[in-house]
């Protein structure tokens, strides 16, 4: 029996919600909320984003506005990811997984 899919509920700094049905989305809109090149210049690992496809890799990615956005991941991977983010960016935001 499959598991039921969890969603991620990101609160940011100015109190806008983030929720998406999945959280690969609501990742992606998060990262474009705090700015994609932000993000990546703080994704050392390139774990979220990247402005190139990496190759060769297993590793499955969204093209959106000419970044590369991980859609892997389990959702406490995601909110682990997030959470160090935007600490690193000194951003505030809160990451629950529903």
């Amino acid at each position: 029996m499959r598991k039921s899919n969890t969603r991620l509920h990101v609160t940011m700094s100015d109190g806008e919600i983030i929720e998406c049905f999945k959280a690969a989305d609501t990742v992606e809109k998060v990262i474009f909320k705090l700015g994609p090149e932000k993000v990546l210049e703080k994704d050392y690992e390139n774990m979220l984003i990247s402005r190139h496809q990496l190759s060769p890799s297993s590793r499955q990615f969204t093209k959106k506005n000419g970044y590369y956005i991980s859609r892997d991941f389990n959702t406490e991977k995601k909110k682990w990811l997030l959470e160090r983010i935007a600490e690193r960016l000194g951003v505030s935001i809160r990451v629950k997984v529903v």
